[in-house]
Protein backbone atom coordinates (compact mmCIF):
# COMPACT_ATOMS: atom_id res chain seq x y z
CA UNK A 1 0.00 0.00 0.00
CA UNK A 2 1.20 3.62 -0.63
CA UNK A 3 -0.55 7.08 -0.38
CA UNK A 4 -1.34 9.10 -3.20
CA UNK A 5 -3.01 12.84 -3.88
CA UNK A 6 -5.36 13.08 -5.76
CA UNK A 7 -7.08 14.41 -8.38
CA UNK A 8 -3.26 14.17 -10.23
CA UNK A 9 -3.86 17.19 -11.66
CA UNK A 10 -6.25 19.81 -10.30
CA UNK A 11 -7.49 22.62 -11.81
CA UNK A 12 -7.50 26.58 -10.31
CA UNK A 13 -8.94 29.28 -11.67
CA UNK A 14 -8.06 32.97 -11.92
CA UNK A 15 -10.11 35.31 -10.24
CA UNK A 16 -10.29 38.87 -7.98
CA UNK A 17 -12.40 37.91 -4.78
CA UNK A 18 -11.16 37.03 -1.70
CA UNK A 19 -13.84 34.32 -1.68
CA UNK A 20 -13.98 31.06 -3.86
CA UNK A 21 -15.83 28.23 -5.18
CA UNK A 22 -15.17 24.62 -5.50
CA UNK A 23 -14.63 23.05 -9.05
CA UNK A 24 -15.84 20.03 -10.23
CA UNK A 25 -15.96 17.38 -8.57
CA UNK A 26 -18.00 13.67 -8.82
CA UNK A 27 -20.98 13.90 -7.60
CA UNK A 28 -20.32 11.17 -4.56
CA UNK A 29 -21.17 11.07 -1.35
CA UNK A 30 -18.70 12.10 1.53
CA UNK A 31 -19.15 8.01 2.58
CA UNK A 32 -17.93 6.93 -0.62
CA UNK A 33 -14.60 8.39 -0.42
CA UNK A 34 -13.63 6.11 2.79
CA UNK A 35 -15.16 3.10 1.58
CA UNK A 36 -12.52 1.79 -0.43
CA UNK A 37 -14.32 -0.09 -3.07
CA UNK A 38 -15.23 1.08 -6.72
CA UNK A 39 -18.45 2.83 -7.60
CA UNK A 40 -21.01 1.60 -9.87
CA UNK A 41 -23.65 3.70 -9.05
CA UNK A 42 -23.38 5.99 -12.24
CA UNK A 43 -24.87 9.32 -11.04
CA UNK A 44 -22.29 9.20 -8.52
CA UNK A 45 -19.38 9.31 -10.85
CA UNK A 46 -21.14 12.09 -12.81
CA UNK A 47 -19.31 15.28 -12.89
CA UNK A 48 -21.12 17.91 -9.65
CA UNK A 49 -21.25 21.22 -11.26
CA UNK A 50 -19.20 23.78 -8.96
CA UNK A 51 -20.11 23.95 -5.37
CA UNK A 52 -20.10 26.85 -2.25
CA UNK A 53 -17.31 26.90 -0.29
CA UNK A 54 -19.24 25.14 2.18
CA UNK A 55 -19.74 22.74 -0.05
CA UNK A 56 -23.87 23.40 -0.64
CA UNK A 57 -24.94 24.56 -4.08
CA UNK A 58 -23.69 27.97 -5.42
CA UNK A 59 -25.78 30.83 -6.01
CA UNK A 60 -23.34 33.09 -7.94
CA UNK A 61 -20.09 33.38 -9.39
CA UNK A 62 -19.33 36.97 -8.10
CA UNK A 63 -19.55 38.02 -4.07
CA UNK A 64 -20.99 41.35 -2.71
CA UNK A 65 -18.98 43.28 -4.73
CA UNK A 66 -19.16 41.95 -8.09
CA UNK A 67 -15.66 40.58 -7.78
CA UNK A 68 -15.01 37.03 -9.55
CA UNK A 69 -15.08 34.07 -7.43
CA UNK A 70 -11.38 32.23 -7.42
CA UNK A 71 -12.11 28.36 -8.17
CA UNK A 72 -10.43 26.29 -5.78
CA UNK A 73 -8.46 22.87 -6.43
CA UNK A 74 -8.97 20.44 -3.79
CA UNK A 75 -6.94 17.61 -3.07
CA UNK A 76 -7.34 14.79 -0.96
CA UNK A 77 -4.88 12.19 0.20
CA UNK A 78 -5.51 8.22 -0.46
CA UNK A 79 -4.31 5.17 0.71
CA UNK A 80 -4.12 3.11 -2.31
CA UNK A 81 -3.03 -0.46 -2.94
CA UNK A 82 -2.51 -1.73 -6.94
CA UNK A 83 -1.72 -4.80 -8.22
CA UNK A 84 1.45 -5.97 -10.17
CA UNK A 85 -0.17 -3.91 -13.64
CA UNK A 86 -0.72 -0.67 -11.88
CA UNK A 87 -4.40 -1.22 -11.64
CA UNK A 88 -5.97 -0.13 -8.37
CA UNK A 89 -7.71 -2.53 -6.15
CA UNK A 90 -8.52 -0.35 -3.19
CA UNK A 91 -8.23 3.20 -2.42
CA UNK A 92 -9.63 5.19 0.44
CA UNK A 93 -9.65 8.75 1.68
CA UNK A 94 -7.62 8.98 4.74
CA UNK A 95 -9.36 10.19 8.23
CA UNK A 96 -9.85 13.68 8.64
CA UNK A 97 -7.68 13.08 11.64
CA UNK A 98 -4.57 12.05 9.81
CA UNK A 99 -1.54 13.84 10.44
CA UNK A 100 -0.59 15.37 7.03
CA UNK A 101 2.44 17.73 6.06
CA UNK A 102 1.21 19.80 2.68
CA UNK A 103 3.45 21.69 0.40
CA UNK A 104 3.01 23.75 -2.51
CA UNK A 105 5.69 25.16 -5.30
CA UNK A 106 3.67 27.28 -7.87
CA UNK A 107 5.43 28.76 -11.09
CA UNK A 108 4.75 31.12 -13.71
CA UNK A 109 7.38 30.22 -16.57
CA UNK A 110 6.17 31.81 -19.52
CA UNK A 111 8.34 34.82 -19.67
CA UNK A 112 11.47 32.66 -19.84
CA UNK A 113 9.93 30.39 -22.32
CA UNK A 114 10.31 29.76 -26.00
CA UNK A 115 8.32 31.80 -28.36
CA UNK A 116 5.11 30.46 -29.51
CA UNK A 117 5.14 30.02 -33.09
CA UNK A 118 8.00 31.85 -33.76
CA UNK A 119 12.22 32.06 -33.55
CA UNK A 120 13.64 32.19 -30.11
CA UNK A 121 12.94 33.06 -26.81
CA UNK A 122 10.40 35.48 -25.35
CA UNK A 123 12.39 38.31 -23.72
CA UNK A 124 15.29 38.25 -26.05
CA UNK A 125 16.80 41.12 -24.38
CA UNK A 126 18.38 38.88 -21.47
CA UNK A 127 20.18 36.13 -22.92
CA UNK A 128 22.32 34.59 -19.57
CA UNK A 129 20.35 31.58 -18.80
CA UNK A 130 20.46 31.94 -15.23
CA UNK A 131 20.08 35.99 -15.48
CA UNK A 132 16.47 34.27 -17.42
CA UNK A 133 15.57 31.93 -14.96
CA UNK A 134 15.73 34.79 -11.79
CA UNK A 135 14.40 37.46 -13.47
CA UNK A 136 11.90 36.06 -15.63
CA UNK A 137 10.47 32.82 -14.20
CA UNK A 138 7.79 33.95 -11.29
CA UNK A 139 8.91 30.97 -8.81
CA UNK A 140 6.40 31.02 -5.50
CA UNK A 141 9.13 28.86 -3.80
CA UNK A 142 8.38 25.22 -2.37
CA UNK A 143 6.11 26.31 0.60
CA UNK A 144 5.44 24.16 3.32
CA UNK A 145 0.97 25.16 3.97
CA UNK A 146 0.76 25.64 7.85
CA UNK A 147 -2.03 27.95 7.38
CA UNK A 148 -6.00 26.48 8.08
CA UNK A 149 -8.14 28.91 6.74
CA UNK A 150 -8.40 30.65 2.94
CA UNK A 151 -6.66 33.87 2.80
CA UNK A 152 -3.67 33.15 5.56
CA UNK A 153 -1.19 31.71 3.51
CA UNK A 154 -0.43 33.47 0.37
CA UNK A 155 1.96 32.48 -2.39
CA UNK A 156 4.08 34.86 -3.63
CA UNK A 157 6.63 35.56 -6.30
CA UNK A 158 8.39 38.10 -7.93
CA UNK A 159 8.96 39.57 -11.59
CA UNK A 160 12.18 41.36 -13.02
CA UNK A 161 13.62 41.14 -8.93
CA UNK A 162 11.19 43.66 -7.99
CA UNK A 163 7.81 43.53 -8.88
CA UNK A 164 5.23 41.30 -6.53
CA UNK A 165 2.71 38.45 -8.14
CA UNK A 166 0.91 36.75 -5.85
CA UNK A 167 0.38 33.33 -7.45
CA UNK A 168 -2.57 32.14 -5.19
CA UNK A 169 -3.07 30.79 -1.57
CA UNK A 170 -3.52 27.77 0.20
CA UNK A 171 -4.50 25.89 3.08
CA UNK A 172 -5.53 23.04 4.94
CA UNK A 173 -8.79 21.38 6.79
CA UNK A 174 -8.51 18.25 8.23
CA UNK A 175 -6.30 16.03 5.94
CA UNK A 176 -7.24 17.76 2.59
CA UNK A 177 -5.77 20.77 1.12
CA UNK A 178 -7.32 23.65 -0.75
CA UNK A 179 -5.13 25.71 -3.40
CA UNK A 180 -6.25 28.98 -5.13
CA UNK A 181 -5.13 30.72 -8.26
CA UNK A 182 -4.05 34.33 -8.42
CA UNK A 183 -6.25 37.77 -9.11
CA UNK A 184 -6.07 37.87 -13.02
CA UNK A 185 -3.51 40.60 -13.17
CA UNK A 186 -0.93 41.14 -16.04
CA UNK A 187 1.21 43.58 -16.47
CA UNK A 188 4.09 45.07 -17.90
CA UNK A 189 7.75 46.07 -17.58
CA UNK A 190 9.28 49.14 -19.22
CA UNK A 191 12.84 47.96 -19.11
CA UNK A 192 11.93 44.71 -20.87
CA UNK A 193 10.86 46.72 -23.72
CA UNK A 194 7.05 45.62 -24.00
CA UNK A 195 4.84 46.58 -27.17
CA UNK A 196 4.75 50.22 -27.25
CA UNK A 197 0.88 51.40 -25.74
CA UNK A 198 -0.86 52.23 -28.90
CA UNK A 199 0.32 49.44 -30.58
CA UNK A 200 -1.76 46.06 -30.22
CA UNK A 201 -0.64 43.44 -28.49
CA UNK A 202 0.39 39.72 -30.27
CA UNK A 203 -1.49 36.65 -29.31
CA UNK A 204 0.77 35.03 -27.63
CA UNK A 205 4.49 36.66 -27.46
CA UNK A 206 4.76 39.87 -25.53
CA UNK A 207 8.08 41.08 -24.21
CA UNK A 208 7.87 42.31 -20.96
CA UNK A 209 4.56 41.07 -20.11
CA UNK A 210 3.90 39.01 -16.95
CA UNK A 211 0.65 37.72 -15.34
CA UNK A 212 -0.51 35.43 -12.59
CA UNK A 213 -1.29 31.73 -13.80
CA UNK A 214 0.98 29.22 -12.69
CA UNK A 215 0.71 25.65 -12.31
CA UNK A 216 3.30 23.56 -9.97
CA UNK A 217 3.97 20.56 -7.73
CA UNK A 218 1.60 19.49 -4.10
CA UNK A 219 3.36 17.19 -2.15
CA UNK A 220 2.62 15.53 1.59
CA UNK A 221 3.87 13.47 3.87
CA UNK A 222 1.48 10.99 5.53
CA UNK A 223 2.19 9.81 9.48
CA UNK A 224 0.81 7.03 10.40
CA UNK A 225 1.73 6.33 14.34
CA UNK A 226 5.58 6.41 14.26
CA UNK A 227 5.49 5.86 10.51
CA UNK A 228 5.75 8.98 8.21
CA UNK A 229 5.70 8.42 4.19
CA UNK A 230 5.92 10.89 1.01
CA UNK A 231 2.69 10.21 -0.60
CA UNK A 232 2.72 10.54 -4.48
CA UNK A 233 2.75 14.51 -5.64
CA UNK A 234 0.27 15.60 -7.76
CA UNK A 235 0.09 18.54 -9.82
CA UNK A 236 -1.71 22.14 -9.80
CA UNK A 237 -2.68 23.91 -13.08
CA UNK A 238 -4.27 27.97 -12.64
CA UNK A 239 -6.08 28.68 -15.35
CA UNK A 240 -8.26 31.80 -16.74
CA UNK A 241 -11.95 31.44 -15.49
CA UNK A 242 -14.10 29.33 -17.32
CA UNK A 243 -16.78 31.57 -18.33
CA UNK A 244 -19.23 28.57 -19.24
CA UNK A 245 -18.61 25.66 -16.50
CA UNK A 246 -21.60 23.58 -17.44
CA UNK A 247 -20.97 23.45 -21.12
CA UNK A 248 -18.29 21.65 -21.91
CA UNK A 249 -15.18 21.03 -24.75
CA UNK A 250 -15.70 17.94 -27.61
CA UNK A 251 -12.21 17.15 -27.14
CA UNK A 252 -11.21 17.51 -23.20
CA UNK A 253 -7.96 17.40 -21.12
CA UNK A 254 -9.05 14.43 -20.10
CA UNK A 255 -8.87 12.62 -23.47
CA UNK A 256 -5.99 14.16 -24.47
CA UNK A 257 -3.95 12.76 -21.16
CA UNK A 258 -5.98 9.59 -21.73
CA UNK A 259 -4.08 9.38 -25.10
CA UNK A 260 -1.08 10.43 -24.13
CA UNK A 261 -0.73 8.57 -20.81
CA UNK A 262 -3.03 5.84 -20.82
CA UNK A 263 -4.68 4.35 -24.37
CA UNK A 264 -5.39 0.85 -24.37
CA UNK A 265 -7.25 -1.61 -26.79
CA UNK A 266 -10.83 -1.87 -25.32
CA UNK A 267 -14.36 -1.95 -26.87
CA UNK A 268 -16.64 0.62 -28.06
CA UNK A 269 -19.73 1.50 -25.96
CA UNK A 270 -22.55 4.14 -27.23
CA UNK A 271 -23.29 5.40 -24.21
CA UNK A 272 -19.44 5.28 -22.34
CA UNK A 273 -17.53 6.70 -26.13
CA UNK A 274 -20.03 7.89 -28.74
CA UNK A 275 -23.02 9.65 -26.48
CA UNK A 276 -21.34 11.81 -24.42
CA UNK A 277 -19.05 13.43 -27.41
CA UNK A 278 -22.64 14.17 -29.05
CA UNK A 279 -23.65 15.64 -26.18
CA UNK A 280 -20.78 18.08 -25.46
CA UNK A 281 -21.08 19.13 -28.97
CA UNK A 282 -24.61 19.72 -28.85
CA UNK A 283 -24.23 22.02 -25.36
CA UNK A 284 -21.96 24.39 -28.20
CA UNK A 285 -25.11 25.47 -29.78
CA UNK A 286 -25.06 28.08 -26.28
CA UNK A 287 -22.26 29.13 -26.55
CA UNK A 288 -22.05 29.54 -30.72
CA UNK A 289 -24.44 30.97 -32.61
CA UNK A 290 -23.69 29.23 -35.96
CA UNK A 291 -23.96 25.92 -33.89
CA UNK A 292 -27.82 26.73 -32.66
CA UNK A 293 -28.86 27.82 -35.63
CA UNK A 294 -27.38 24.30 -37.47
CA UNK A 295 -29.85 23.05 -34.83
CA UNK A 296 -33.30 24.77 -35.37
CA UNK A 297 -35.36 22.27 -36.07
CA UNK A 298 -36.23 23.68 -40.49
CA UNK A 299 -32.61 22.44 -41.50
CA UNK A 300 -32.18 18.87 -40.90
CA UNK A 301 -32.70 15.96 -38.43
CA UNK A 302 -30.46 16.26 -36.09
CA UNK A 303 -28.93 13.12 -33.83
CA UNK A 304 -30.85 13.72 -30.65
CA UNK A 305 -34.19 12.85 -32.73
CA UNK A 306 -32.49 9.72 -33.09
CA UNK A 307 -30.40 8.87 -30.07
CA UNK A 308 -32.26 5.30 -30.03
CA UNK A 309 -31.64 4.36 -33.74
CA UNK A 310 -27.96 5.26 -33.37
CA UNK A 311 -27.03 3.05 -30.25
CA UNK A 312 -29.04 0.00 -32.15
CA UNK A 313 -26.40 -1.58 -34.20
CA UNK A 314 -29.73 -3.15 -36.02
CA UNK A 315 -31.31 -0.54 -37.43
CA UNK A 316 -30.81 0.63 -41.04
CA UNK A 317 -31.70 4.62 -40.02
CA UNK A 318 -29.33 4.54 -37.11
CA UNK A 319 -26.74 2.81 -39.65
CA UNK A 320 -26.95 5.44 -42.32
CA UNK A 321 -26.43 8.39 -39.48
CA UNK A 322 -23.47 6.66 -38.08
CA UNK A 323 -21.92 6.80 -41.07
CA UNK A 324 -23.28 10.08 -42.21
CA UNK A 325 -21.67 11.04 -38.96
CA UNK A 326 -18.51 9.41 -39.12
CA UNK A 327 -18.07 11.10 -42.70
CA UNK A 328 -17.91 14.38 -41.18
CA UNK A 329 -14.81 13.92 -38.78
CA UNK A 330 -11.65 14.93 -39.95
CA UNK A 331 -8.92 11.92 -39.70
CA UNK A 332 -6.35 12.81 -36.44
CA UNK A 333 -3.23 12.76 -38.94
CA UNK A 334 -5.71 14.71 -41.74
CA UNK A 335 -6.08 12.02 -44.16
CA UNK A 336 -9.36 12.93 -45.20
CA UNK A 337 -9.80 11.26 -48.21
CA UNK A 338 -13.43 9.75 -48.40
CA UNK A 339 -14.35 12.19 -45.99
CA UNK A 340 -17.58 14.82 -46.54
CA UNK A 341 -16.61 18.26 -47.99
CA UNK A 342 -17.29 19.95 -44.58
CA UNK A 343 -15.50 19.05 -41.61
CA UNK A 344 -17.02 19.12 -38.20
CA UNK A 345 -17.34 20.56 -35.41
CA UNK A 346 -16.28 23.54 -37.28
CA UNK A 347 -13.15 24.46 -34.50
CA UNK A 348 -9.80 25.28 -35.31
CA UNK A 349 -7.09 23.08 -35.28
CA UNK A 350 -3.60 23.13 -33.49
CA UNK A 351 -1.95 24.50 -36.69
CA UNK A 352 -4.69 26.85 -37.25
CA UNK A 353 -5.49 25.44 -40.93
CA UNK A 354 -7.45 22.56 -40.55
CA UNK A 355 -10.76 21.12 -38.53
CA UNK A 356 -9.59 20.01 -34.74
CA UNK A 357 -9.72 15.93 -34.93
CA UNK A 358 -10.57 13.77 -32.22
CA UNK A 359 -8.17 11.48 -30.69
CA UNK A 360 -7.11 8.70 -32.18
CA UNK A 361 -8.69 6.24 -29.31
CA UNK A 362 -11.72 8.61 -29.55
CA UNK A 363 -11.49 8.41 -33.75
CA UNK A 364 -10.88 4.50 -33.53
CA UNK A 365 -14.25 4.59 -31.52
CA UNK A 366 -16.23 6.39 -33.76
CA UNK A 367 -15.06 4.40 -36.73
CA UNK A 368 -16.06 1.19 -35.03
CA UNK A 369 -19.52 2.51 -33.91
CA UNK A 370 -19.95 3.27 -37.73
CA UNK A 371 -19.19 -0.24 -38.79
CA UNK A 372 -21.76 -1.50 -36.48
CA UNK A 373 -18.72 -2.63 -34.12
CA UNK A 374 -20.19 -1.41 -31.15
CA UNK A 375 -22.25 -2.43 -28.18
CA UNK A 376 -25.20 -0.55 -26.26
CA UNK A 377 -24.95 -2.13 -22.99
CA UNK A 378 -25.37 0.31 -20.14
CA UNK A 379 -23.58 -1.29 -17.44
CA UNK A 380 -21.12 0.96 -16.45
CA UNK A 381 -17.19 -0.16 -14.98
CA UNK A 382 -16.65 0.64 -11.75
CA UNK A 383 -14.65 2.97 -10.78
CA UNK A 384 -12.80 4.08 -7.50
CA UNK A 385 -13.18 7.78 -5.73
CA UNK A 386 -10.01 8.44 -6.62
CA UNK A 387 -9.95 7.83 -10.05
CA UNK A 388 -13.29 9.72 -10.51
CA UNK A 389 -11.47 12.87 -9.22
CA UNK A 390 -8.56 12.71 -11.83
CA UNK A 391 -11.09 12.49 -14.14
CA UNK A 392 -13.73 14.88 -13.69
CA UNK A 393 -11.09 17.40 -12.93
CA UNK A 394 -9.54 17.35 -16.50
CA UNK A 395 -12.93 16.59 -18.33
CA UNK A 396 -13.67 20.18 -17.32
CA UNK A 397 -10.92 21.77 -19.84
CA UNK A 398 -10.03 22.36 -23.05
CA UNK A 399 -8.42 19.48 -24.98
CA UNK A 400 -7.41 21.93 -27.79
CA UNK A 401 -6.70 23.14 -30.14
CA UNK A 402 -3.58 24.19 -28.36
CA UNK A 403 -2.95 26.88 -30.59
CA UNK A 404 -1.51 27.75 -27.67
CA UNK A 405 -4.21 26.85 -25.68
CA UNK A 406 -6.49 27.35 -22.99
CA UNK A 407 -5.47 25.52 -19.51
CA UNK A 408 -2.35 23.94 -20.99
CA UNK A 409 -0.31 23.81 -23.63
CA UNK A 410 0.47 21.20 -26.18
CA UNK A 411 2.53 19.58 -23.89
CA UNK A 412 0.00 17.56 -22.32
CA UNK A 413 -0.48 15.73 -25.90
CA UNK A 414 3.22 14.62 -25.27
CA UNK A 415 3.94 10.91 -23.81
CA UNK A 416 7.20 12.03 -21.86
CA UNK A 417 4.96 14.77 -20.00
CA UNK A 418 3.51 11.39 -18.04
CA UNK A 419 4.91 8.53 -16.11
CA UNK A 420 2.06 6.62 -15.73
CA UNK A 421 -1.72 7.01 -16.66
CA UNK A 422 -2.62 11.19 -15.94
CA UNK A 423 0.26 11.23 -13.43
CA UNK A 424 2.73 14.12 -14.28
CA UNK A 425 6.72 13.20 -14.33
CA UNK A 426 8.84 14.24 -12.24
CA UNK A 427 10.77 15.81 -14.93
CA UNK A 428 8.53 18.65 -16.24
CA UNK A 429 9.37 21.50 -13.64
CA UNK A 430 7.04 23.57 -12.11
CA UNK A 431 5.81 26.34 -14.35
CA UNK A 432 6.54 24.00 -17.42
CA UNK A 433 2.56 22.65 -18.28
CA UNK A 434 1.54 26.73 -19.22
CA UNK A 435 4.72 28.08 -20.59
CA UNK A 436 4.28 27.69 -23.65
CA UNK A 437 0.76 29.64 -23.29
CA UNK A 438 -0.42 33.06 -24.11
CA UNK A 439 1.57 36.01 -22.19
CA UNK A 440 -0.43 37.73 -20.78
CA UNK A 441 -3.22 35.22 -21.45
CA UNK A 442 -5.68 37.93 -21.92
CA UNK A 443 -4.30 38.77 -25.49
CA UNK A 444 -5.29 35.54 -26.78
CA UNK A 445 -8.71 35.30 -24.71
CA UNK A 446 -8.97 38.54 -27.08
CA UNK A 447 -8.35 37.62 -30.03
CA UNK A 448 -9.57 33.86 -30.19
CA UNK A 449 -13.31 34.91 -31.00
CA UNK A 450 -14.87 32.93 -33.21
CA UNK A 451 -13.23 33.68 -37.22
CA UNK A 452 -15.07 33.13 -40.26
CA UNK A 453 -17.04 29.18 -39.91
CA UNK A 454 -14.53 28.43 -36.81
CA UNK A 455 -14.05 28.68 -33.36
CA UNK A 456 -11.70 28.19 -30.74
CA UNK A 457 -12.78 27.44 -27.35
CA UNK A 458 -16.58 28.31 -27.11
CA UNK A 459 -16.67 26.24 -24.03
CA UNK A 460 -14.29 28.28 -21.79
CA UNK A 461 -14.89 31.75 -23.49
CA UNK A 462 -18.14 31.90 -25.67
CA UNK A 463 -18.26 33.64 -28.52
CA UNK A 464 -21.93 33.92 -28.27
CA UNK A 465 -24.71 34.02 -25.94
CA UNK A 466 -28.35 34.36 -24.93
CA UNK A 467 -28.95 36.87 -22.88
CA UNK A 468 -31.40 36.70 -19.28
CA UNK A 469 -34.48 37.17 -20.86
CA UNK A 470 -37.07 35.18 -19.03
CA UNK A 471 -40.24 36.14 -21.00
CA UNK A 472 -38.54 34.70 -24.48
CA UNK A 473 -37.57 31.10 -25.38
CA UNK A 474 -33.85 31.03 -25.78
CA UNK A 475 -34.10 27.48 -28.00
CA UNK A 476 -36.69 29.37 -30.41
CA UNK A 477 -34.48 32.48 -30.99
CA UNK A 478 -31.06 31.67 -32.16
CA UNK A 479 -30.92 34.89 -34.23
CA UNK A 480 -30.98 36.55 -30.84
CA UNK A 481 -27.84 35.54 -29.84
CA UNK A 482 -25.00 38.51 -29.12
CA UNK A 483 -21.53 38.65 -28.79
CA UNK A 484 -20.16 37.30 -25.47
CA UNK A 485 -17.30 39.88 -25.96
CA UNK A 486 -19.13 43.21 -26.42
CA UNK A 487 -18.03 46.21 -25.35
CA UNK A 488 -13.62 45.17 -25.21
CA UNK A 489 -12.04 45.94 -28.34
CA UNK A 490 -8.74 44.90 -27.89
CA UNK A 491 -6.28 43.05 -25.84
CA UNK A 492 -5.25 45.59 -23.41
CA UNK A 493 -8.86 46.03 -23.02
CA UNK A 494 -9.55 42.49 -22.30
CA UNK A 495 -6.73 42.93 -19.16
CA UNK A 496 -8.64 45.54 -17.95
CA UNK A 497 -12.06 44.31 -18.19
CA UNK A 498 -12.01 40.53 -18.27
CA UNK A 499 -13.17 39.85 -14.91
CA UNK A 500 -16.71 41.94 -15.84
CA UNK A 501 -17.75 39.53 -18.42
CA UNK A 502 -20.44 37.45 -18.16
CA UNK A 503 -21.07 33.82 -16.92
CA UNK A 504 -23.07 31.66 -19.01
CA UNK A 505 -25.28 29.02 -16.46
CA UNK A 506 -27.94 26.55 -17.20
CA UNK A 507 -31.47 27.43 -16.53
CA UNK A 508 -35.00 24.97 -17.03
CA UNK A 509 -37.53 26.84 -18.78
CA UNK A 510 -41.30 25.01 -18.75
CA UNK A 511 -41.72 23.18 -22.50
CA UNK A 512 -44.78 22.04 -21.72
CA UNK A 513 -46.86 23.94 -19.05
CA UNK A 514 -45.69 26.00 -16.43
CA UNK A 515 -44.43 24.10 -13.83
CA UNK A 516 -43.65 21.22 -15.40
CA UNK A 517 -40.81 19.09 -15.48
CA UNK A 518 -38.45 19.28 -17.97
CA UNK A 519 -38.97 16.64 -20.80
CA UNK A 520 -35.85 14.12 -20.82
CA UNK A 521 -35.17 13.48 -24.42
CA UNK A 522 -33.79 9.74 -25.83
CA UNK A 523 -30.06 11.54 -26.69
CA UNK A 524 -29.86 12.03 -22.24
CA UNK A 525 -30.20 15.79 -22.88
CA UNK A 526 -33.27 18.02 -21.19
CA UNK A 527 -35.24 20.06 -23.72
CA UNK A 528 -36.36 22.33 -21.21
CA UNK A 529 -32.77 23.45 -20.23
CA UNK A 530 -31.40 26.32 -21.68
CA UNK A 531 -28.00 28.30 -20.84
CA UNK A 532 -28.43 32.22 -20.66
CA UNK A 533 -26.01 34.81 -19.49
CA UNK A 534 -25.66 35.79 -16.00
CA UNK A 535 -23.44 37.81 -13.79
CA UNK A 536 -22.20 40.39 -16.61
CA UNK A 537 -21.12 43.42 -14.83
CA UNK A 538 -19.66 45.17 -18.04
CA UNK A 539 -22.11 46.87 -19.64
CA UNK A 540 -23.38 46.27 -23.52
Amino acid sequence: MKYEIHPTIGIARLGGSDRYFLGPEPDCDESDYRQGTAITDPQKLKRRAPRAADDTALASYRDGTGKLLRQAARFRLFAVERDADGTITSAREVPASTRAEWSVQLANRKAAAQKFKGDGLRNPSIMDSSEREERLVIKGGRQPVTATAAGQQPIEGKFNLTIPVELGDAWTQGARLYVLGGRGRSGEVAALHPPPPGEPLDFANNDGWYDDTSDGVVSAKVTIGSDTFDAEPARVIVAPFDFAPEVDSFVTLYDIAFQASAAAPTATNFYKHILPVLQRVRTYRWVNAPTMRAETQDRHTSWRDIAADLADKNNANGSKFRRMLFAHLPHPEGQNQGKRAVLMPRLFDDEYRGVLPLTWVMYHHFDRWAQNNFDNSTAIEGQFTCEALDRVALESCSGGPFYPGMETSRIMRETTTYDRAFHIAPSVLPGEITQGLAIPWQADFYQCQMELDRAWWPATRPDHVFLDQPEKKPDSQSEEMVRWDAGIDNERDMVRKWAQLGIVRPRYVDTKVPGSDPVKDPSGVDRGLVFVEEQRELPR
